[in-house]
């Protein structure tokens, strides 16, 4: 079962990597409820759309990993 998880995850991941600038701009409002801030490179959207993708299918990160995270950039260990 998992591994069929990741083929179409690998299909998702190749899908959004064919996107045109105008498709990437689509699939980001379907996938953020908004359109992307001005200026975005195609590459950039890409690699965000295709992190959502990843976290959709394979989880995000935990709550207290997030808190942590943050700790760790601001400097506190």
């Amino acid at each position: 079962m998992a591994a069929a998880k990741f083929v179409t995850l690998a299909v998702q991941i190749a899908s959004i990597d064919a996107l045109e600038r105008s498709e990437c701009l689509e699939h980001w409002r379907e996938a953020f409820g908004r359109p992307p801030p001005k200026h975005l490179s195609k590459p950039f959207m890409k690699r965000v759309l295709i992190w959502d993708a990843q976290n959709r299918a394979l989880g995000a990160v935990s709550a207290k990993t997030k808190r942590r995270l943050a700790q760790i950039a601001a400097g506190k260990s």
